[in-house]
C-alpha cells in the first residue's frame, strides 16, 4: 500500500469524492425524465435515488417535485418535502 493511500485511510479520507460518484444520480438525470414528461420514469429514478442517498435532500425534492407536479397527487409529495425540511431546513421551494 501507498503512503498516501495509508495516510487517507488513516485519517479516514474517502477514497470516492462523493456519494454522487458512487450512486451516479443527479439533478441532470431527474431533468431527462422531466424534459421528457416522463412522470413513471422520474418517480422510479427519484426513489432509487432516495434510497441511494437517504440523507440527500435533493433526492427527496426530486420525489415531491414528481408527485407534486408530474403525477399531481400533492398529498403523496407532503412527506418526501418534509424529508427535505428535515434534512436541510434552508432549503428554499420545499
Amino acid at each position: 500500500m501507498s503512503a498516501a493511500l495509508a495516510m487517507r485511510l488513516a485519517l479516514g479520507i474517502a477514497l470516492v469524492p462523493s456519494a454522487l460518484a458512487q450512486t451516479g444520480y443527479s439533478v441532470e438525470g431527474a431533468n431527462r425524465y422531466v424534459r421528457a414528461k416522463d412522470w413513471n420514469g422520474l418517480g422510479q429514478y427519484a426513489t432509487a435515488w432516495t434510497k441511494a442517498e437517504p440523507n440527500n435532500p435533493t433526492a427527496w425534492y426530486n420525489l415531491g417535485n414528481n408527485y407534486a407536479m408530474g403525477v399531481q397527487q400533492p398529498d403523496a409529495a407532503i412527506p418526501a418535502f418534509q424529508q427535505v425540511v428535515r434534512l436541510d431546513p434552508n432549503r428554499h421551494g420545499a
